[in-house]
């Protein structure tokens, strides 16, 4: 069985099949597969706040969203939240245990709290909440954007920094992954585990899935833009979203995007080095696949 992550968008265009020509047929290859066991198909909670805000929108599409998201996932697992993935790895590199499971619990009474019909206003008022929060969230880590950038910059000379290739990127990558996943190992509560690390060495956790993923995201935003040369952009509430689901889509095999597959957009990211065990396809190109 392969576990399969899809962002909001591919449920969209599933309950939405005119959004993208997709057939009957085609989703019912994903159901069958699914039920075939073939497939498991993974939520996150930031799958979870991005349908939720759909309620701003329309209740209408908020309700054919999750009833589809609903139908497809797996209800009794969720992909824990990203800190904790990340923390989980870290805590497993340092004793050199294999690695957590990437799921937990779905929490009790989940289909309730996403039922219109029972917490309509409560479910209006969460979204805005969840839009709130994600656009701080963006602002906050534009701070850490900005802080990085200054230690690349000490660490690249200008002449590593040539557009389109990807040689000189996964150069940039390796000399500054350290100081980006330092500064986060520096969160983990355990100061054994962080004294592990180091010892360890931190350039190992670019091996690790989801610190690779989590680097690649972050490094690429501050090298697109050093290539523009410019100053550190804002980072929005879509950028935070898509910085949540590079790390969720950690514990999948395969992560279907309906975003266009472009350096500067997250399929051209998350693939601008090989990842093990990874794969970011387009949902016909997953369909296909079945």
């Amino acid at each position: 069985m392969q576990d399969v992550y899809f962002d909001r968008n591919v449920f969209a265009d599933i309950c939405e099949p005119h959004r993208r020509d997709i057939s009957p047929d085609a989703v019912n290859k994903i159901r069958c597969a699914r039920t075939d066991g073939r497939i498991r198909i993974l939520s996150s909670y930031i799958l979870f706040d991005e349908t939720i805000k759909t309620m701003l929108r329309s209740g209408h599409e908020y309700d054919r969203q999750v009833k589809t998201l609903l139908s497809l996932i797996d209800q009794g697992r969720v992909i824990k939240h990203h800190d904790k993935l990340l923390m989980d790895d870290l805590t497993s590199y340092a004793f050199r245990c294999p690695a957590y499971v990437r799921t937990e619990e779905m929490p009790l009474g989940f289909k309730r709290v996403l039922d219109p019909k029972k917490n309509h206003d409560d479910l209006i008022d969460l979204s805005g909440k969840i839009k709130d929060f994600y656009e701080t969230a963006g602002q906050n880590i534009t701070e850490g954007l900005r802080s990085a950038r200054l230690e690349m910059e000490k660490l690249s000379s200008g002449e590593n920094i040539v557009q389109g290739e990807v040689e000189n990127f996964e150069e940039l990558l390796y000399n500054s992954a350290r100081e980006v996943i330092k500064s986060y190992l520096e969160r983990h509560p355990d100061n054994n585990v962080r004294e592990r690390c180091h010892a360890r060495g931190i350039e190992g956790l670019l091996k690790v899935k989801s610190f690779r993923l989590y680097s690649l995201y972050y490094i690429w935003i501050i090298h697109a833009d050093m290539l523009a040369k410019q100053g550190v952009r804002k980072m929005t509430a879509n950028d935070w979203g898509d910085f949540m689901h590079a790390v969720s889509s950690s514990a999948a095999h395969i992560f279907v995007t309906q975003e266009k597959h472009a350096p500067n957009k997250l399929p051209g990211i998350l693939t601008a080095l090989p990842v093990n065990k990874y794969e970011v396809l387009s949902l016909a190109q997953f369909i296909e696949r079945l």
